[in-house]
């Protein structure tokens, strides 16, 4: 009952508002949340719109998080781009809430709530999303679906709506190759992407995760590059 619930809700995202605009290739978020975990964490966007030139944006986030409960994690990020020099874009803050134990179902499920704010633009950016990770065999399929409200001094406010899709098989620990999905107004990519850990203690580990994405519309940059690294202790 529960699980067709959640699922009613994620078919009304799409229901509720327009796509998102903007490139929305980003981190794709699984439900789960351990307890006194830590996690530091890094990000690197590289876009290219044309592949004959050398013309390339650089985005950046760092970001520090805690679980504050059983359930709950909280994070905080600093936002950077760069063209021609590191400039100081916005700051990020996510809560993540998991709403079911792993296993209970036969997916896990749980949201997410995200405020940003633009400094050079004045713009603010509130998210509300619903996480699912399912098993299937060895793949580990993961979507995120968000309804997006944005506000600013210098733009119309306006219900938006994005959607990540992530398979991911499970080789090895160490190494999981996979495949990416973005859709939104400006959006739509795919690409390979491969991730793995390290334990560097019997309860902390580095992830790290490589992807490359082609977009299909002509608003998607050509060719984005993530890089992450994430670094989770006790």
């Amino acid at each position: 009952m529960k699980t067709k619930l959640f699922a009613f809700l994620a078919g009304g995202l799409f229901v509720a508002s327009a796509w998102a605009d903007g490139n929305t290739i980003d981190k794709i978020y699984t439900p789960y949340v351990q307890p006194l975990e830590k996690e530091l964490e890094y990000q690197l966007l590289v876009e290219r719109d044309d592949p004959e030139t050398e013309d390339q944006r650089l985005r950046h986030k760092f970001g520090f998080g805690s679980a504050v409960s059983e359930h709950l994690f909280v994070e905080g990020y600093a936002l950077f781009s760069d063209t021609d020099n590191l400039e100081h874009e916005g700051y990020e803050l996510e809560f993540r809430y998991q709403l079911t134990e792993q296993g209970e179902y036969d997916s896990d499920w749980g949201v997410m709530f995200e405020l940003e704010r633009e400094s050079e633009d004045d713009k603010w950016e509130a998210a509300v999303g619903l996480l699912n990770t399912r098993e299937w065999k060895n793949w580990l399929i993961t979507t995120n679906l968000f309804v997006i409200r944005e506000w600013g001094s210098h733009i119309d406010a306006e219900l938006e709506t994005t959607a990540a899709l992530q398979a991911k098989y499970r080789q090895s620990p160490n190494f999981e190759p996979g495949l990416e999905l973005f859709v939104s107004q400006d959006t739509l990519a795919i690409g390979p992407a491969f991730s793995g850990q390290w334990k560097t203690t019997t309860s902390d580990k580095l992830l790290w995760q490589f992807g490359v994405y082609w977009g299909v519309k002509d608003e998607t940059p050509d060719t984005t590059v993530k890089f992450q690294l994430e670094y989770e202790f006790f």
